[in-house]
């Protein structure tokens, strides 16, 4: 890097002192003129022709010593890279110490591995007893007067699915389910003697089934009504030649009814028997 920049230096000093050689000389050349004029010339030209030499004197005088001033100073710059080049080369040529080789050590040997002991055997532990299974709690027999004795308190004037639904649960309100009295009449018997017959020829004990909801029979019987398959007949609620029938729950009960049909909902005998009625189960 420091080659080409001493010589970009010197080529630029060369030129230097080159440009200012040749103003010299045009300036020296130029005084000559001046004095040799100033001779021929008449003696008002001759006064005028010392102010002009007068001009061109100090001002030779002055670039000659610049001139000399720095052919000096590049002069020392060139010396400086010279020196500069000649230090960097001989640090270049100049090998470096060799560095004396490290002492080698050599490896101790690793002691011989040791065989572990086997680890002894441990002993089985023995196999524990299984427990006992506990005997499942019987269940307790349901007292079913207090179901009825607590919905006596809870007996109202209207109740909509909803509010029959989390009053009581469904256990409970199937054991609000009356049986229906047994008929002694000749009829009665002799109906039972025909179901008998039926059962024993593999026949079906109900030949027409249907359901109706507790609103239905709300908006269609007066309050204290007897329900039966008889009466929702009469009513045109359920065909005639039905001869079982489900009551289901659903909308609002406003009325006090007693009623009989083959089978209920939970739902539905919630919302009889917390308006004051009852849901007799009829075989």
């Amino acid at each position: 890097m420091l080659i080409p920049i001493a010589g970009l230096i010197s080529l630029i000093a060369s030129a230097v002192i080159l440009v200012e050689i040749v103003i010299l000389c045009i300036l020296y050349k130029k005084l000559s003129k001046k004095r040799k004029a100033a001779k021929k010339e008449t003696l008002y030209a001759a006064a005028a022709a010392p102010a002009g030499a007068a001009f061109l004197g100090p001002a030779f005088v002055v670039s000659a010593i610049l001139l000399v001033l720095e052919a000096i100073f590049y002069l020392w710059l060139i010396i400086c890279f010279a020196r500069l080049l000649k230090d960097k080369e001989e640090a270049v040529e100049q090998p470096e110490p060799e560095s004396e080789p490290e002492p080698e050590f050599e490896p101790e040997p690793e002691p011989e591995p040791q065989p572990e002991p086997e680890p002894e055997p441990e002993p089985e532990p023995e196999p524990e007893p299984e427990p006992e299974p506990e005997p499942e709690p019987e269940p307790q027999p349901i007292d079913e007067t207090a179901p009825v004795a607590e919905v006596e308190t809870l007996v109202r004037d209207a109740i909509t699915i909803t509010e029959a639904h989390d009053a009581i649960s469904d256990d409970f309100a199937l054991h609000l389910i009356e049986e229906a009295p047994a008929d002694i009449a000749p009829v009665v018997v002799a109906a039972a003697a025909v179901e008998e017959q039926a059962e024993e020829s593999g026949e079906p004990r109900y030949k027409s089934k249907t359901i109706i909801n507790v609103d239905t029979l709300s908006e269609n019987f007066e309050n204290y009504a007897h329900v039966n398959l008889e009466t929702m007949k009469e009513k045109g609620l359920i065909p005639q030649k039905t001869d079982f029938v489900k009551v289901l729950g659903r909308g609002m009960l406003d009325k006090h009814l007693i009623v009989e049909a083959q089978d209920f909902s939970a739902d539905a005998v919630k919302m009889i028997v917390l308006t004051g009625g009852h849901a007799i189960h009829k075989k």
